[in-house]
Protein backbone atom coordinates (compact mmCIF):
# COMPACT_ATOMS: atom_id res chain seq x y z
CA UNK A 1 0.00 0.00 0.00
CA UNK A 2 2.81 2.60 1.13
CA UNK A 3 4.45 1.87 -2.67
CA UNK A 4 0.87 2.27 -4.24
CA UNK A 5 0.67 5.60 -2.43
CA UNK A 6 4.44 6.73 -3.11
CA UNK A 7 3.47 6.05 -6.61
CA UNK A 8 0.38 7.69 -6.89
CA UNK A 9 1.85 10.86 -5.48
CA UNK A 10 5.14 10.93 -7.57
CA UNK A 11 2.45 10.64 -10.27
CA UNK A 12 0.02 12.94 -9.52
CA UNK A 13 2.81 15.49 -8.68
CA UNK A 14 4.41 14.74 -12.00
CA UNK A 15 1.12 15.67 -13.49
CA UNK A 16 0.76 18.79 -11.34
CA UNK A 17 4.54 20.42 -12.53
CA UNK A 18 3.32 19.14 -16.56
CA UNK A 19 0.26 20.97 -15.98
CA UNK A 20 2.07 24.14 -14.96
CA UNK A 21 4.74 24.10 -16.92
CA UNK A 22 2.00 24.50 -19.49
CA UNK A 23 0.45 27.21 -17.96
CA UNK A 24 3.96 29.00 -18.28
CA UNK A 25 3.36 29.34 -21.74
CA UNK A 26 2.28 31.23 -24.52
CA UNK A 27 -1.29 31.85 -23.87
CA UNK A 28 -2.96 33.24 -27.31
CA UNK A 29 -6.26 35.00 -26.34
CA UNK A 30 -7.78 35.46 -22.74
CA UNK A 31 -11.35 34.27 -22.15
CA UNK A 32 -13.49 36.98 -20.46
CA UNK A 33 -15.53 35.57 -17.51
CA UNK A 34 -19.29 36.73 -17.12
CA UNK A 35 -19.79 37.65 -13.58
CA UNK A 36 -23.23 39.06 -14.07
CA UNK A 37 -24.57 35.39 -13.25
CA UNK A 38 -22.63 34.52 -10.05
CA UNK A 39 -25.02 34.53 -7.28
CA UNK A 40 -23.41 35.08 -4.29
CA UNK A 41 -25.12 34.24 -0.50
CA UNK A 42 -23.35 35.96 2.80
CA UNK A 43 -24.18 33.45 5.80
CA UNK A 44 -23.28 33.87 9.82
CA UNK A 45 -21.77 30.50 10.87
CA UNK A 46 -21.53 30.74 14.73
CA UNK A 47 -18.32 28.68 15.56
CA UNK A 48 -17.54 31.36 18.96
CA UNK A 49 -17.33 27.66 20.91
CA UNK A 50 -14.94 26.11 18.70
CA UNK A 51 -11.63 26.40 20.72
CA UNK A 52 -8.18 28.08 19.89
CA UNK A 53 -7.40 29.54 16.40
CA UNK A 54 -9.50 28.39 13.10
CA UNK A 55 -6.79 27.45 10.51
CA UNK A 56 -8.69 25.77 7.94
CA UNK A 57 -12.22 25.26 6.32
CA UNK A 58 -13.71 22.71 3.76
CA UNK A 59 -17.14 22.73 2.78
CA UNK A 60 -18.58 19.35 1.70
CA UNK A 61 -22.22 17.68 1.36
CA UNK A 62 -23.83 20.62 3.47
CA UNK A 63 -21.32 20.73 6.43
CA UNK A 64 -18.25 22.86 7.04
CA UNK A 65 -14.61 20.85 8.41
CA UNK A 66 -12.75 23.37 10.17
CA UNK A 67 -9.47 23.09 11.96
CA UNK A 68 -8.60 24.83 15.09
CA UNK A 69 -5.17 24.96 16.63
CA UNK A 70 -4.07 25.77 20.47
CA UNK A 71 -0.71 26.44 22.02
CA UNK A 72 0.38 25.42 24.86
CA UNK A 73 3.01 26.04 26.95
CA UNK A 74 4.39 22.83 29.21
CA UNK A 75 7.52 23.37 31.15
CA UNK A 76 9.98 25.02 28.60
CA UNK A 77 8.24 23.52 25.38
CA UNK A 78 5.22 24.72 23.28
CA UNK A 79 2.46 21.79 22.50
CA UNK A 80 0.19 23.05 20.32
CA UNK A 81 -3.44 21.48 20.80
CA UNK A 82 -5.23 20.33 17.23
CA UNK A 83 -8.82 20.08 16.92
CA UNK A 84 -11.11 19.46 14.02
CA UNK A 85 -14.61 19.87 13.51
CA UNK A 86 -17.71 18.66 11.59
CA UNK A 87 -19.95 21.92 11.98
CA UNK A 88 -23.53 22.42 10.53
CA UNK A 89 -23.95 24.99 7.87
CA UNK A 90 -26.63 26.94 10.42
CA UNK A 91 -24.18 26.32 13.10
CA UNK A 92 -26.45 23.78 15.20
CA UNK A 93 -24.47 21.41 15.48
CA UNK A 94 -20.81 20.95 16.17
CA UNK A 95 -19.14 17.74 15.97
CA UNK A 96 -15.25 17.10 17.25
CA UNK A 97 -13.34 14.62 15.44
CA UNK A 98 -10.80 12.91 17.58
CA UNK A 99 -7.35 12.92 15.83
CA UNK A 100 -5.16 10.23 16.31
CA UNK A 101 -1.77 11.25 18.24
CA UNK A 102 1.10 12.72 16.79
CA UNK A 103 3.92 14.90 17.44
CA UNK A 104 3.18 17.69 20.27
CA UNK A 105 4.86 20.52 18.09
CA UNK A 106 3.19 19.45 14.77
CA UNK A 107 0.37 21.96 13.73
CA UNK A 108 -2.51 20.97 11.18
CA UNK A 109 -1.39 22.82 7.56
CA UNK A 110 -3.59 21.34 5.43
CA UNK A 111 -6.49 19.37 4.78
CA UNK A 112 -9.25 17.46 2.25
CA UNK A 113 -12.11 15.41 2.02
CA UNK A 114 -11.83 12.83 -0.14
CA UNK A 115 -14.95 11.47 -1.87
CA UNK A 116 -15.57 8.46 0.64
CA UNK A 117 -15.42 10.69 3.37
CA UNK A 118 -12.05 10.16 4.40
CA UNK A 119 -10.11 13.21 5.53
CA UNK A 120 -6.53 13.91 4.39
CA UNK A 121 -4.30 16.04 6.04
CA UNK A 122 -0.62 17.09 6.27
CA UNK A 123 1.24 18.15 9.63
CA UNK A 124 4.68 20.02 10.07
CA UNK A 125 6.89 20.70 12.91
CA UNK A 126 10.68 21.59 12.68
CA UNK A 127 12.57 18.91 13.80
CA UNK A 128 15.52 20.41 15.98
CA UNK A 129 18.61 17.32 15.26
CA UNK A 130 18.10 17.59 11.95
CA UNK A 131 17.58 20.70 11.57
CA UNK A 132 14.67 20.25 9.03
CA UNK A 133 11.09 21.13 8.56
CA UNK A 134 9.18 17.58 8.44
CA UNK A 135 6.13 16.61 7.02
CA UNK A 136 3.54 14.11 7.51
CA UNK A 137 0.27 12.96 5.55
CA UNK A 138 -2.93 11.27 7.57
CA UNK A 139 -5.90 9.81 6.49
CA UNK A 140 -8.37 9.14 8.98
CA UNK A 141 -11.89 8.24 8.49
CA UNK A 142 -15.19 10.69 9.39
CA UNK A 143 -14.74 8.89 13.18
CA UNK A 144 -11.13 10.16 13.44
CA UNK A 145 -9.91 6.07 13.19
CA UNK A 146 -6.63 6.49 11.64
CA UNK A 147 -6.74 4.55 7.93
CA UNK A 148 -3.02 5.30 7.44
CA UNK A 149 0.06 8.09 8.29
CA UNK A 150 2.89 8.30 5.86
CA UNK A 151 6.33 10.74 6.22
CA UNK A 152 5.94 12.95 2.90
CA UNK A 153 9.27 14.45 3.11
CA UNK A 154 10.98 12.90 -0.13
CA UNK A 155 8.03 14.32 -1.83
CA UNK A 156 8.40 17.59 -0.38
CA UNK A 157 11.84 18.19 -0.63
CA UNK A 158 11.76 16.60 -4.11
CA UNK A 159 10.05 20.32 -5.23
CA UNK A 160 10.68 22.60 -2.66
CA UNK A 161 12.23 23.30 0.69
CA UNK A 162 9.43 24.29 2.60
CA UNK A 163 5.62 22.74 3.27
CA UNK A 164 2.85 21.83 2.07
CA UNK A 165 0.87 24.97 1.86
CA UNK A 166 -2.54 23.39 -0.08
CA UNK A 167 -3.99 20.17 -1.19
CA UNK A 168 -7.23 18.45 -2.52
CA UNK A 169 -8.75 15.54 -3.69
CA UNK A 170 -9.57 14.82 -7.42
CA UNK A 171 -12.22 12.94 -8.89
CA UNK A 172 -10.14 10.16 -10.27
CA UNK A 173 -8.98 9.31 -6.36
CA UNK A 174 -5.53 11.23 -6.61
CA UNK A 175 -4.36 13.69 -3.69
CA UNK A 176 -2.84 16.51 -4.99
CA UNK A 177 -0.56 18.46 -2.61
CA UNK A 178 0.73 22.32 -3.27
CA UNK A 179 4.00 23.28 -1.58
Amino acid sequence: MRTGLKKGCACLLTVTMIVSLCACGKQEQKEEVDTKNITFREEMIDMEKLPGNISGIVVENGKAYVSTFEWEKNNNDSDVKKHLFEVALDGSAQKEIVLPESNDAATLQQFCLSDNGSIYYVESFYDEKADTLQNNLTAIDGEGKLLYQQDINKIVKKYSDSYVSGMAYDEKNGLLLLT
